[in-house]
């Protein structure tokens, strides 16, 4: 049986890279790949805008603590709604602030009881 030799390239220059296949050679392809990689994250990277009704919402969202519970619901429809006619609203940084928000005015129990009362009342369990 004969050998035929598959290796299809020579060891020039100390690798596979080298200037005798066109290719760069390996000193500089970390360089490349560097240059390149920055390249890559600056072309990447996404434009922060806020859509000014989130921002809106935002601020209204911090005035909840004095808002009746029919009010927080109210604005948490309305907010749910816009979300879903603008479903990139949700990657805006504001957003998760005005679904904490919401969340804990809406949890708030409060309690208003009469202390006028009329001769004696017995509470029975």
């Amino acid at each position: 049986m004969k050998h035929v030799n598959t290796r299809k390239f020579k060891a020039v220059g100390g690798g596979v890279f080298s200037k005798a296949y066109g290719f760069v050679a390996p000193r500089t392809f970390p360089l490349i790949s560097l240059i390149l990689s920055m390249f890559l994250a600056v072309a990447c990277e996404k434009e922060l805008t806020h859509y000014p009704e989130i921002v809106a919402y935002h601020a209204e969202s911090k005035t909840l603590d004095v808002a009746t519970s029919d009010s927080i619901g109210k604005f948490n429809v309305k907010v749910k709604t816009f979300v879903a006619q603008h479903p990139d609203a949700t990657q805006d940084p504001l957003y998760p602030e005005i679904q904490k928000n919401i969340k804990a005015n809406l949890l708030r129990l409060s309690l208003t009881i009469d202390d006028e009362w009329d001769g004696e009342t017995f509470i029975e369990y």
